[in-house]
């Protein structure tokens, strides 16, 4: 089974003031300098989204991250960023998982979410993590 630890950045959320990172969608300097490694993937399909993985492994063994998996996870992002543009998430995590859920229930076997963080008048989970 493949474990991914990743973050994706979501270019108009980020705050350009060099004082204060955005809740939401952005990657501070100092949490991207603790990556050894980073590698960057985009899919046209969610252009908003940018998935940066910060470990990639099966097992023991260390790999590049699958297309496949570089894709459902940009596929989630894209949706959650316009479920959130859209207005339909807020402060209820359970409002969010059962969302997320109705629409990608029958593709994953775990599901869980963290609490809803909001930046810029939208609201979206602080974290993600499903077995697919």
């Amino acid at each position: 089974m493949l474990s991914l630890k990743a973050f994706v950045s979501i270019a108009a959320m980020q705050n350009n003031d060099p004082e204060i990172v955005s809740p939401i969608g952005e990657l501070s300097d100092k949490s991207n300098s603790f990556a050894r490694e980073k590698f960057k993937y985009l899919d046209q399909a969610s252009a908003q989204c940018e998935l940066i993985v910060f470990e990639s492994k099966e097992g023991n063994g260390y790999l590049p991250t699958p297309l496949i998996h570089q894709r459902k996870a940009l596929e989630f992002s894209q949706w959650i960023y316009i479920q959130a543009l859209d207005g339909r998430l807020n402060s209820d995590v359970e409002v969010f998982k059962s969302r997320f859920l109705t629409q990608f229930g029958g593709q994953i076997e775990r599901f869980e979410c963290g609490t809803m963080v909001s930046g810029k008048q939208i609201w979206m989970p602080a974290f993600i993590r499903y077995r697919w």
